[in-house]
């Protein structure tokens, strides 16, 4: 699917790949596959695929000044995405 997309790996960066169900055990429906570019305190770049039918649940994470939200961007690379957030800064 990666490949399908886009996306060129070396095969230690696919033996990265974290596959999640949240603790949940529905992998087919509330689940996603993640590779992480860069995760520091402030960016972030991660592949995230979810495949059809997945959903991923809401992180919950709250911002504030005192601790600023980090710069996120949300593409689908093949098919449709629908993103939604709450999180702001107050």
């Amino acid at each position: 699917m990666l490949e399908q997309a886009g996306i060129v790996m070396t095969d230690s960066e696919r033996a990265g790949i974290e596959v999640t169900d949240f603790g949940l055990g529905q992998l087919d429906e509330l689940g996603l596959q993640l590779f992480v570019y860069v995760n520091t305190e402030r960016v972030c770049a991660k592949e995230l695929v979810l495949f059809g039918g997945q959903s991923a649940p809401s992180t919950g994470i709250r911002r504030s000044r005192a601790r600023p939200a980090r710069r996120r961007r949300f593409a689908a690379g093949r098919g449709v995405s629908r993103c939604g957030s709450t999180d702001t800064a107050r």
